[in-house]
């Protein structure tokens, strides 16, 4: 593939337009492209758009996202082998759960209002109705509920595991989800 042109090889390899725009400036003295949101690891819990491996408008990504892989898991019986592929519907929950709890930091009226909406609690307590499509076989039926069963399993452990704030004693991530997720009535099938 080294006989390709950057940018087909960059299409080849998947690589993002964050990457694209890195690249370019890091290696072919590009111009600087503020377009993309810089986000340490630290940053991905305080900031409601920075989230791993979306693309293009953070809370579209993110809901889309979310419909469509809680419709997939209902309706596509993956086998165990195929478990990797629940882990980002897991990781997409998640995102919708931060950006839900920090909309106070999206300037966009219209966007806060989306986030507030019963259509993007509705998305996000969806996972707590999930149950197999009933046009599957009755084995069928089975692999999707114990997948149904791993996402869930994963979003409590994501949940429970997250960490303190750093120098806070009484004040963690943990406490600030679980309070927000009980003030705003969603996955209360869980907490």
């Amino acid at each position: 593939m080294d006989y390709l042109p950057r940018k087909e090889r960059a299409e080849v390899y998947g690589i993002g337009g964050y990457d694209k725009g890195a690249i370019d400036y890091a290696y072919y003295n590009g111009r600087e492209n503020n377009q993309y949101a810089f986000c340490t690891d630290d940053h991905v819990q305080r900031q409601y758009d920075c989230n791993q491996g979306d693309v293009g408008e953070p809370i579209d990504h993110t809901f889309k996202a979310l419909q469509d892989g809680l419709e997939a898991v209902a309706t596509i019986p993956l086998r165990p082998h195929d478990k990797g592929t629940l882990s980002p519907i897991g990781s997409v929950l998640m995102n919708a759960l931060k950006i839900s709890l920090l909309k106070d930091q999206i300037e966009s009226r219209e966007r806060k209002h989306f986030v507030e909406s019963q259509k993007f609690k509705k998305t996000i307590n969806k996972l707590c109705e999930l149950t197999p499509s009933f046009d599957l076989s009755f084995s069928e039926r089975g692999v999707v509920s114990q997948n149904i069963m791993s996402i869930k399993e994963g979003v409590v452990k994501k949940i429970k595991g997250l960490k303190p704030y750093p120098g806070f004693v009484y004040r963690s991530l943990y406490s600030d989800y679980i309070s927000h997720l009980r003030k705003n009535d969603l996955l209360d099938c869980f907490f």
